[in-house]
């Protein structure tokens, strides 16, 4: 068995609720847990976003209005 680091497994913890979970709501609970840390650009440019800003504005703007 792989024994992960807390890097790691928050990695996973958090694409999975990328994954299932409105955009707002995932961000919402990030930032309530203050699980930030490290060198963001850094992470951002190793794990690049699939979506666009605009992509990623007009599904925030969609579950806004389907509540």
């Amino acid at each position: 068995m792989k024994t992960l680091n807390n890097r790691q497994v928050l990695e996973e913890v958090f694409n999975l609720l990328m994954q299932q979970m409105e955009p707002w709501k995932a961000a919402h609970f990030w930032a309530m847990g203050q699980f930030g840390d490290g060198d963001y650009l850094q992470q951002k440019y190793e794990h690049p976003d699939p979506e666009t800003f605009d992509e990623l504005v007009q599904d925030i703007l969609k579950h806004q209005s389907h509540p």
